[in-house]
């Protein structure tokens, strides 16, 4: 068993058979003493206030405050930490918090960052960010200088969500062109049994939903694909393999869209495990798609 650290608390917990969660509560309040004057001062050393308009503003806390941490290279991020969001800036080479500020609107990260000094934020060459237009305003203000690039993983959650709801639409119009094919089958049915018996056209009572060739409709089997989107062709199940060969034909879009995924994910190393870590520890983005200058 070994761990990236000497002190890693869950190979600690394994050993010791004890609860992860009951070990690190122990840490935090016998050890670290996060409760204590001493550490909760050192804490909110750096919380500075903020005018209140309309009920807004206060104080802003700043847990974490490194200049010494401030690189070439840095990622900012935010975390949802006991239902308050964080933004966090990260030295993406060595993976150390520089700033932690609980909050996430644009003047006060201004404020926040602005403490740092001119010469300190003047080091940043490159920021990795998410593609929000906070981060991207805060950032062309702060670093006007540094080259903005998108975090790898929120490249690849945007690809998948536009794949995904591009899906979504296809399976809604699929169900909407059945609902009006059954409608305008309903008024013939009816205006046919309204005619004399000899005149009659047999016909079927129910519409008849059109089938694929794999045996579902155009709707189920938008519905039914939404796994393979996300997975690559050799993990593929054989009704899946079946779903692809009719949604290439059907759908060019939606399948050259998926493609363009995976090569994506191969090019940034993210394979499931790791677009799960990714997911976890999205402060560690180094990598990823240069942004146009703003």
């Amino acid at each position: 068993m070994t761990a990236k650290d000497p002190f890693d608390l869950k190979v600690i917990s394994d050993v010791l058979q004890i609860g992860y969660d009951s070990l690190r509560r122990w840490v935090r309040d016998c050890i670290l003493k996060i409760d204590s004057a001493g550490v909760q001062e050192e804490l909110h050393g750096k919380d500075f206030e903020t005018p209140r308009v309309s009920g807004a503003g206060g104080t802003i806390g700043v847990p974490v405050f490194r200049p010494e941490e401030v690189g070439t290279n840095m990622a900012v991020d935010e975390k949802y930490i006991k239902q308050e969001y964080y933004t966090i800036l990260t030295n993406a080479d060595t993976g150390r918090i520089a700033m932690m500020c609980r909050s996430m609107d644009y003047p006060t990260l201004v404020v926040a960052l602005l403490r740092f000094g001119c010469d300190t934020l003047d080091r940043v060459r490159t920021v990795t960010r998410d593609l929000s237009p906070t981060f991207e305003s805060v950032c062309s203000m702060v670093f006007p200088e540094a080259v903005q690039t998108a975090d790898k993983f929120h490249v690849v959650t945007h690809l998948t969500k536009a794949i995904q709801d591009y899906r979504v639409r296809l399976k809604k119009d699929a169900e909407r062109h059945e609902r009006k094919a059954a409608k305008k089958h309903d008024e013939k049915y009816r205006e046919n049994a309204s005619r004399p018996a000899s005149e009659r056209i047999p016909m079927r009572k129910k519409y008849q939903v059109p089938r694929l060739p794999n045996g579902e409709t155009r709707a189920e089997l938008m519905h039914r694909s939404r796994y393979l989107l996300y997975k690559s062709p050799g993990d593929w199940t054989v009704s899946q393999r079946q779903r692809a060969r009719i949604e290439g034909l059907a759908v060019p879009h939606a399948r050259g869209a998926a493609g363009h995924r995976r090569r994506r994910r191969r090019e940034y190393g993210l394979g499931s495990s790791a677009f799960r870590r990714a997911g976890a520890e999205r402060v560690d983005s180094a990598g990823g798609h240069h942004l146009p200058p703003v």
